[in-house]
């Protein structure tokens, strides 16, 4: 029982910023690297994972998520050819090769990088800014340019999981905890959603197995929701929101990387 003026925990909200870190976590391993087969035994319900593949459903809906589980049991007869495709899609600049950045599909384009934008743009060093305000560490930030898709995925995913730490704590109504629910909505309204769609677009089309087609999918269904769910119009003027205490223990207590 709560200490008397103790705030509760809202237990709904903390759910809902658990769940969305956790499964952002999982968006953004998808374009990090190929799934490990237990991933994909997973998705195609051959382990435990009810509660992603619940979420895939709820977030995205159930014809989408049926179609990701068809992928995976399918890709787990050949994980070569999805290793393949992944490679082709998202790491070797050839012929399918989606440039997974925001510059690229926000800067203006130029006929040496093949209609994309220049790397490393505006958007990059806006992103990279906006990672170093909330002093959140992210687990490919070392090796990959700050508006890759991965990378924005993962910052969102943080986001999530410092505000689930804030409502924990009962902090639901301070400053602190709002800060990081405002960052994560501006942060997805103003960069993630303004190119991770047309990004889905090309992948469905160019990719060369089901699991990708499905995977592109999903994510596009993710953002809409959250374009209908999470409205930044709300959000309080002020960009800095997130107080030095709290970027300081995003920092110190850095997360896993995402598998």
């Amino acid at each position: 029982m709560s200490e008397p003026g103790e705030e509760q925990v809202d237990a709904d909200a903390l759910a809902a910023a658990e769940g969305l870190s956790g499964f952002y976590l999982f968006l953004a391993g998808l374009f990090r690297r190929p799934p490990a087969r237990d991933l994909m035994a997973m998705l195609a319900g051959e382990g435990p994972g009810n509660e992603v593949r619940e979420m895939i459903g709820a977030l995205a809906g159930a014809e989408s998520a049926a179609a990701l589980e068809t992928a995976a049991r399918q890709a787990l007869g050949d994980v070569e050819g999805l290793r393949r495709d992944f490679e082709q899609l998202l790491s070797i600049p050839q012929a399918a090769y989606l440039a997974p950045y925001e510059s690229a599909y926000r800067g203006q384009p130029a006929a040496r990088t093949r209609g994309h934008g220049l790397l490393m743009g505006p958007h990059a060093r806006e992103v990279a800014a906006q990672y170093r305000l909330a002093g959140l560490a992210l687990s490919g930030e070392s090796n990959e340019l700050p508006d890759h898709v991965s990378l924005e995925l993962e910052f969102l995913a943080r986001c999530g999981e410092m505000e689930a730490r804030n409502l924990r704590a009962g902090q639901q109504g301070t400053p602190e905890a709002a800060g990081w629910r405002t960052l994560r909505r501006r942060f997805l309204e103003e960069h993630v959603q303004a190119w991770v769609p047309r990004l889905c677009e090309e992948m469905e089309r160019r990719a060369s197995t089901a699991f990708y087609r499905a995977a592109a999918r999903i994510v596009a269904g993710v953002l809409a929701f959250e374009a209908e769910a999470v409205p930044a119009t709300d959000a309080p003027a002020d960009r800095n929101e997130v107080s030095g205490q709290q970027a300081q223990d995003g920092r110190s207590r850095a997360t896993p990387s995402v598998e």
